[in-house]
C-alpha cells in the first residue's frame, strides 16, 4: 500500500510538472506571436517600374520573398531613416544624381524571441544578439534619369542573421521585385 501511494503521488507530481511546462511553452509562444516576430510588407505588389522625375534617380530597394525572417532592418539613406526594410517588401527611392550612402541597420532581438530561445536552449543565449551584426552598408553613386536595384538579402549565422545589400541588374531586379509588396515610409 505505501509502494502505491508513493507512486501515485510520483505520477501527481509528474502531470503538475508537464502541465507547468505546457503552460510556459505556450505563453513563450504567445508572447512570440504578440510581438509580431515576422515582419512582411502589406502595401499594393510592385508593377512596371516607372520613370524617374527629370534630374533624378529611381533606386528600389528589395528584400525578396523566401525564408521567413523575425527581424525588420531601418532603411537610412544619407544618415536619414526613410523606413524599415521588411521581408517580401519594396521601397522605392527618388534621389538627385550624386552620392547615396545606405545602411540596413540591424535592430534588437525581440524580447519573445530571446525568451523563447531561452525556453529551448538554456540561458547562454539569452542575449541580443543583435549586437553582433554589422548593418549591410553600401556606397552608390547615382545618374539622373536612371533605375537601379538593389536587394537586401540576410545570411544566416549560428546564432542571429545579418543583413546584405548589394546591387543586381535591372532584369533581375524586375523578375525578384514582382513578388514584393510596397513598404510604406517610416514617419
Amino acid at each position: 500500500m505505501t509502494v502505491r501511494k508513493a507512486a501515485n503521488g510520483l505520477g501527481s507530481l509528474w502531470s503538475r510538472a508537464s502541465f507547468a511546462l505546457l503552460a510556459l511553452c505556450l505563453l513563450a509562444l504567445a508572447i512570440v506571436l504578440a510581438t509580431g516576430c515576422v515582419h512582411h510588407a502589406t502595401g499594393p505588389a510592385f508593377s512596371v517600374p516607372a520613370a524617374p522625375q527629370a534630374g533624378k534617380a529611381l533606386v528600389y530597394f528589395y528584400w525578396a520573398p523566401g525564408k521567413k525572417s523575425l527581424y525588420d532592418y531601418p532603411l537610412i539613406i544619407n544618415d536619414e531613416k526613410v523606413t524599415d526594410m521588411l521581408h517580401g517588401g519594396f521601397y522605392p527611392y527618388e534621389s538627385p544624381a550624386g552620392h547615396l550612402r545606405v545602411i540596413a541597420g540591424a535592430t534588437p532581438t525581440p524580447i519573445g524571441w530571446r525568451i523563447y530561445q531561452f525556453i529551448l536552449l538554456g540561458p547562454f543565449v539569452f542575449v541580443d544578439t543583435s549586437t553582433w551584426q554589422e548593418p549591410a552598408r553600401l556606397d552608390l553613386d547615382v545618374e539622373a534619369g536612371h533605375v537601379y536595384f538593389i536587394k537586401l538579402q540576410t545570411e544566416r549565422h549560428l546564432n542571429h542573421f545579418s543583413p546584405r545589400l548589394f546591387p543586381v541588374t535591372r532584369d533581375v531586379g524586375e523578375s525578384e521585385i514582382t513578388a514584393c509588396g510596397l513598404i510604406q515610409r517610416a514617419e
